[in-house]
C-alpha cells in the first residue's frame, strides 16, 4: 500500500469523522443500557412525541 502525504486540513477532516462516529455510537450504547434499565427508549420517545405533535 503506497504512503500518501496528507495535509493537515484532511487530518483534521478524518478526526472529526471518527469523533462524530464515536460520538453516534456512545449514543446508540447509552440508549440501549437506558433501555434495559428502564424500558424506554429514547429513539421510541422521540418517535411517540412526533407521533402526537402531527394528531
Amino acid at each position: 500500500m503506497a504512503n500518501k502525504d496528507l495535509t493537515e486540513e484532511e487530518i483534521q477532516g478524518k478526526m472529526v469523522i471518527n469523533i462524530k462516529s464515536i460520538e453516534v455510537l456512545s449514543n446508540i450504547v447509552l440508549d440501549l443500557l437506558n433501555e434495559e434499565i428502564t424500558d424506554i427508549s429514547e429513539f421510541k420517545a422521540k418517535e411517540e412525541v412526533k407521533k402526537n405533535l402531527q394528531e
